[in-house]
């Protein structure tokens, strides 16, 4: 069975009768664009809003009241729109204000519109309210009928409502009107018979742009795990049969080129060994060729040294050094 969507209008007064009211506005709007919707009371909040303090007052039991209703959209049913910005920055769905959709409906069938107040009080926060959207141009006037939200069920108060919305068409050129209050829904049809013009009822335009807000709004996600994909077993496969390792086998040890050998009979045979005249102190024995000291005669700049009285140097001084010491 599909998700019928629930829309929920919240009175930000205390008064039962507005809401009240307001119900029986809705249920018509319901059938028509196939959704549920219902009316509820804010009671922590003032009786009427008619004033900026009233307005400010409203803002934490509205918001109170809507975390008690569940709903897919939320409408604020307020003119003034009192509490849109921290409701929707709260709520988790499509929060609509009625004069902002009223506004908005109006735009779509002409330019020049006219709003139908309560207060006169009420027109200068409605103004602030149009400058803020940019729409004041749109707006050739507002005009209060000077009677309380509470005090719209009598016969003295729609021919006030009819006598402001003449005005505001023959004399303001008002191509389209907004009843700028909730309590003035049945004057609807009879305002739209009687100045032959568009006539706006904030309440089901903001029912109806709740709807398109859904229609609009991405499906919801849902954090349910899907199932894993079915992936069947593979095949049975046998293991290969074992084969043992091989026994261990140390391997040779590492023999290098320049690795020293200890075998010393491929290795030639020392100086000493060759030469018997090779004593023990590294030196050869004196050979009676070179002289009586049995030593070869120093050359070169040696020689030059040793003609001039000099002691030789070099290596065959060190040999005669050496020779002298261990004789």
């Amino acid at each position: 069975m599909p998700h019928v969507p629930h829309v929920v209008v919240i009175n930000p007064t205390s008064s039962a009768e507005l809401t009240a009211g307001i119900q029986d506005s809705l249920e018509p709007v319901a059938q028509r664009w196939a959704v549920t919707a219902a009316a509820v009371t804010s009671y922590g909040g003032p009786r009427a809003i008619e004033s900026d303090e009233d307005a400010r007052a409203a803002i934490g039991p509205l918001l109170a009241t809507a975390g008690q209703h569940r709903a897919d959209a939320y409408v604020v049913g307020c003119f003034s729109d009192t509490g849109l910005e921290e409701l929707r920055a709260a709520a988790p769905v499509p929060v609509i204000g009625i004069a902002e959709a009223a506004l908005l409906s109006a735009m779509s069938h002409r330019r020049r519109i006219g709003v139908v107040s309560t207060l006169p009080m009420a027109t200068f926060r409605h103004e602030l309210y149009w400058a803020k959207l940019g729409i004041s141009g749109r707006v050739v006037a507002d005009l209060a009928i000077g009677r309380s939200v509470l005090d719209l069920a009598s016969r003295d108060a729609a021919n006030d409502v009819l006598k402001v919305s003449r005005e505001l068409v023959s004399r303001r050129g008002a191509q389209t009107l907004i009843l700028g209050s909730v309590g003035m829904e049945r004057l609807r049809g009879p305002l739209a018979e009687e100045l032959g013009v568009p006539v706006i009822e904030p309440t089901a335009a903001a029912v109806a742009m709740a709807v398109q807000a859904l229609a609009d709004a991405p499906p919801p996600v849902r954090n349910v795990p899907a199932a894993p994909a079915y992936t069947p077993e593979p095949a049975y496969t046998p293991e290969p049969a074992y084969t043992p390792e091989p026994a261990y086998a140390p391997e040779p040890a590492y023999r290098s080129g320049y690795e020293p050998s200890y075998d010393r009979s491929h290795q030639p045979a020392r100086e000493s060994q060759r030469d018997p005249s090779y004593d023990r102190y590294g030196s050869y024995e004196r050979d009676p060729r070179y002289g009586a000291d049995g030593y070869e005669p120093p050359r070169g700049r040696e020689q030059r040294g040793h003609d001039q009285g000099y002691e030789p140097r070099g290596h065959y001084s060190a040999h005669q050094r050496s020779s002298e010491v261990y004789q």
